[in-house]
């Protein structure tokens, strides 16, 4: 076949993609569906930024101390996280109009001061009614969160002050100040004053924990959010356009009456399978090329990629490695379509099945364990993988070459399998 001529067959079948509108639906409007449900819905603006909730209270605390409810009500209305108030109180004169409001969802939560709780908490143990809002059960865990981490944080300061404040009067008496023991068991010859501190101290605080957050940037905030979905959202449209192009490429040739055509000319079959293809191939790299334009630049999309850099080459290879896998793919479905449309219906079924079930379009970590194991030796997942590495995560290139190595090494073997099954199938309608 010479090179025109394989020019010609290539063209002539970009257009016909281009006209076909189903084809620019799935290709082009399908995906960035998804991207813009994703940045304006699932991931809307302000994701990673503090939430403020709204906290109804009732106050019946009438406690003539330094720490009352008031002064719980003044803490929370100056709490701040990154320079976000945590909290919109609101006070009730009793529960009955808190639980109302509870119950039409206009607040996340309310909390009940008893009378007497200032004294309690000061000379004793001070009790509170916290009630959960239940707008759903994400936003209501969420609430429970914030507040048991404010209230944990609240109690503490309260034991440290009670701590201070009994230190003051041990001080203050002179029976004890100069007795220090040094047995085996007592620590760093400690004075009795410093032991008893220390007990007290382990009593508010018996264990203390420095928790430090290390977060894959890809997680740590919307743009990057986004970036790792407009990635998935390409996967996504590989592997349905794929199995679709792949099931019903040798019946779409034939309706067409291409097939037969093409045959009596002496062209070889594996130059009319890759004429075809490489139609296919151009027309789903124009659209990863606007998918990833409008994420970027609509959506807010973080997505990094450096002509410069000769480790951002490997891209664009991965993503025609990846169209030309899930087209093989797509063709081991070819023997069950016996017409095109048959045949497109089963792979983009398939292929939306897959881009949900093995880590393309959600991640790993959100599915069950026996699809995570599918997911792990899936290889599209693996290129996807390769590509969010490279343009998401900035992975080092010496991580990835492992699945590097396998989309290479799986992508030969399938296709060389969908190549030797499509002239199987051409040889039959010819003997036909």
């Amino acid at each position: 076949m010479t090179m025109g001529g394989f020019k010609a067959l290539v063209i002539s079948t970009f257009k016909e993609y281009v006209r076909e509108k189903a084809l620019l639906f799935w290709a082009i409007v399908w995906p960035l569906f998804w991207i813009f449900m994703v940045a304006y819905v699932f991931v809307p603006p302000g994701t990673g930024s503090p939430i403020t909730l709204k906290v109804g209270v009732v106050n019946y605390d009438t406690s003539n101390t330094t720490l009352n409810g008031t002064l719980l009500v003044k803490v929370m209305n100056e709490t701040k996280y990154k320079d976000t108030p945590l909290f919109n109180v609101k006070l009730y004169s009793n529960e009955s109009l808190l639980e109302k409001s509870l119950c039409k969802g206009e607040l996340d939560a309310g909390i009940i001061i008893p009378d007497k709780w200032g004294i309690n908490a000061s000379f004793g143990q001070g009790k509170l009614v916290v009630l959960i809002g239940a707008r759903s059960a994400y936003s209501a865990s969420i609430t429970q969160g914030v507040l048991m981490g404010f209230l944990e944080e609240f109690g503490k300061r309260i034991a440290y002050t009670k701590i201070n404040i009994t230190m003051k009067y041990i001080n203050m008496s002179t029976n004890y100040m100069d007795i220090t023991y040094n047995e085996t068991w007592w620590p760093s010859n400690k004075s009795f004053v410093e032991m008893i501190r220390d007990f007290m101290i382990g009593l508010a605080e018996p264990i203390k924990v420095d928790y430090r957050e290390v977060v894959p940037e890809v997680y740590a905030n919307r743009p990057n959010i986004i970036g790792f979905y407009v990635i998935g959202a390409i996967g996504m449209m590989y592997l349905y356009m794929g199995f679709s192009v792949g099931a019903s490429f040798i019946a779409s040739m034939k309706e067409r009456g291409v097939l037969y055509r093409l045959l009596s000319t002496p062209i070889k079959e594996y130059e009319l399978i890759l004429g075809g293809l490489t139609a296919n191939a151009l027309y789903q790299l124009i659209s990863t090329i606007i998918i990833i334009v409008v994420g970027t630049l609509v959506t807010g999309a973080h997505i990094l990629w450096n002509p410069l850099n000769p480790v951002h080459w490997i891209v664009p290879a991965m993503f025609i490695l990846l169209l030309f896998m899930s087209v093989g793919m797509g063709a081991l479905l070819s023997p069950l379509a016996k017409t095109s449309s048959g045949g497109s219906q089963i792979g983009t079924a398939l292929g939306l099945a897959l881009s949900f079930t093995t880590g393309i379009w959600f991640p790993p970590e959100w599915l069950p364990p026996w699809l995570r194991v599918f997911s792990n030796v899936f290889p599209v997942t693996w290129g996807i993988d390769v590509v969010r590495g490279i343009m998401v995560y900035n992975i080092d290139i010496a991580e990835l070459t492992p699945k590097i190595v396998g989309v290479v090494i799986a992508t030969i073997v399938i296709f060389t399998i969908a190549i030797l099954l499509w002239r199987r199938i051409m040889a039959k309608y010819i003997e036909a």
